[in-house]
């Protein structure tokens, strides 16, 4: 494993560099630890509200152990997502989920948490500080731009939070959850996500009627170093591609004639 100061300088190197990145396009990220201003901002874009495990009202989660993401272009909020503290100990995440799934889907879910169940096939190896990433919403007018050679909404801001974590503490690991029709597109991978158990959850209702299901997605911090070396590498072959490109078409200086 990386010492800990060469960990957090790349995690540095690249924050700043996505920072300067996103300040070019007008956007600009806040972290905050407001929860109640996350449930807000969140239930104004996305017209939902927020996972309990974010709910300052539904469970205990503030500056202590977590923190969000506002980004604001001009003065309006277009993007958010949040990361929450676990100190599992030696209780696996597949136990913390079976205990507190109620957390992790919509407070207006018509789910029984006795009846749903979970799949640990790799997630029950999880222990220690582990720190849960979720509530990703960027603004419909900013999906689809690419930023740094990055999709905006499903690489960039997502390794943004990641970096802050690095940059905040060192978890064993990092998870999310997805829904697994979009879990099996691939698609969290672009986020930094090295491994997932598909569909590992099945949210079941009182009857033990199936409602969806769940992928779980983690990245250990091994994973995160590499992907933090990876993106510094793919950006500095970017840089240096467009360099020569630059060189490759400027026009030839002129040359001087001379009579004999």
């Amino acid at each position: 494993m990386k010492h800990r100061s060469v960990r957090a300088h790349s995690a540095a190197l690249l924050y700043a560099r996505f920072s300067d990145a996103l300040d070019r396009i007008g956007i600009k990220l806040e972290i905050r630890t407001d929860f109640d201003g996350l449930a807000h901002a969140y239930e104004e874009g996305v017209e939902r509200p927020v996972f309990p495990v974010f709910d300052p009202e539904l469970s205990d989660v503030g500056p202590h152990n977590g923190f969000w993401i506002c980004g604001w272009h001009n003065d309006e909020i277009v993007h958010v997502q949040a990361m929450r503290h676990w100190y599992l100990g030696d209780t696996t995440l597949t136990d913390h989920l079976a205990r507190h799934v109620r957390l992790y889907c919509s407070p207006d879910s018509p789910i029984a948490p006795s009846k749903t169940l979970i799949r640990g096939d790799n997630s029950n190896a999880l222990s220690g500080h582990g720190i849960y990433h979720g509530q990703m919403w960027l603004h419909r007018a900013w999906r689809g731009q690419v930023v740094q050679n990055m999709p905006l909404g499903r690489e960039l801001l997502p390794k943004m939070a990641f970096l802050i974590a690095i940059l905040t503490g060192a978890p064993r690991f990092i998870f999310g959850m997805a829904p697994y029709p979009t879990a099996e597109k691939g698609i969290l991978a672009s986020y930094g996500y090295y491994h997932n158990d598909l569909a590992a959850l099945t949210f079941r209702d009182a009857e033990g009627q199936a409602q969806w299901y769940e992928t779980i997605l983690w990245s250990t911090l091994s994973d995160i170093d590499a992907e933090i070396d990876r993106t510094i590498q793919r950006l500095d072959l970017a840089d240096l591609h467009r360099q020569q490109v630059v060189t490759m078409t400027q026009p030839a200086a002129p040359t001087r004639q001379y009579r004999q």
